[in-house]
């Protein structure tokens, strides 16, 4: 009698490990650094590592990446595309991509506009409060404080916040377009762009390397649309434990 000791395919689940970044400022909060990313990444061992780049980009030489993205994507693509997997999640306008910069500085006034909008002196302060917090722990924090409950709860907050200031105002359109974290287009592209890798590698162990503002939307969507995986989002020690 002939055993079959194959392992069933459709049976293996896939690993997924999200942390999220600060970008420019792992160049200088020395509790959170681009050393701390390679090092988590080497622990998890994965086969393949999602980064916040669309598509159309992954081609581009490494100078461009970086002038492109925030450091920590570009690096990741250098240290890791011999020897792992690397995939692109990332949606962005195509207005951004033609000119990004002018792109960018119509968001900073955007994001000054938000700040100059009558509210009272009450929902001024915690707004500022809200921003400071979240700061303080891009500034100071280490790799677990961004990638904690506490931290989406304070991201969730603020999004909360902005929202209730924008909304019955012909401002909204204007402001979640602009947004890096809240225009909705960009949150359903990413989400569904992760989903469709995780679903792809089914039997794979994966990395998802985003900056830590997007944990808000990518953390509660993968549990909720893709249940069968083993799936880590906070504390280092256990990404490295259960790698």
């Amino acid at each position: 009698m002939e055993h079959n000791n194959s392992i069933d395919v459709s049976k293996k689940k896939a690993k997924v490990y999200l942390f999220g970044s600060i970008h420019y400022k792992l160049n200088t909060n020395p509790n959170y650094t681009m050393d701390h990313i390679i090092e988590l990444i080497n622990a998890i061992a994965p086969d393949i590592i999602a980064i916040e780049i669309v598509k159309e980009h992954m081609g581009l030489k490494k100078e461009k990446l970086y002038q492109l993205y925030p450091p920590e994507f570009p690096e990741v693509m250098s240290i890791f595309e011999s020897t792992k997997i690397i995939l692109p999640f990332n949606w962005i306008p195509q207005e951004q991509k033609e000119n990004r910069q002018t792109f960018l500085n119509e968001r900073k006034k955007v994001t000054s506009e938000l700040h100059l909008m009558k509210r009272k002196r009450g929902e001024t302060q915690f707004l500022d409060l809200l921003n400071k917090s979240l700061d303080t722990i891009t500034s100071y924090g280490t790799v677990d404080d961004v990638n904690s409950l506490t931290w989406d709860q304070l991201v969730y907050l603020k999004r909360q916040f902005e929202l209730s200031i924008i909304e019955g105002t012909k401002f909204k359109e204007k402001f979640l377009y602009y947004s890096g974290y809240l225009n909705p287009v960009r949150i359903s592209a990413i989400n569904n762009n992760i989903k469709s890798i995780i679903d792809e590698n089914k039997d794979k162990k994966i990395v998802i390397l985003t900056g830590a503002m997007h944990r808000w939307h990518i953390v509660p969507f993968i549990k909720k649309n893709i249940p069968h995986i083993d799936f880590q989002s906070v504390s280092t020690k256990n990404l490295i434990d259960n790698s």
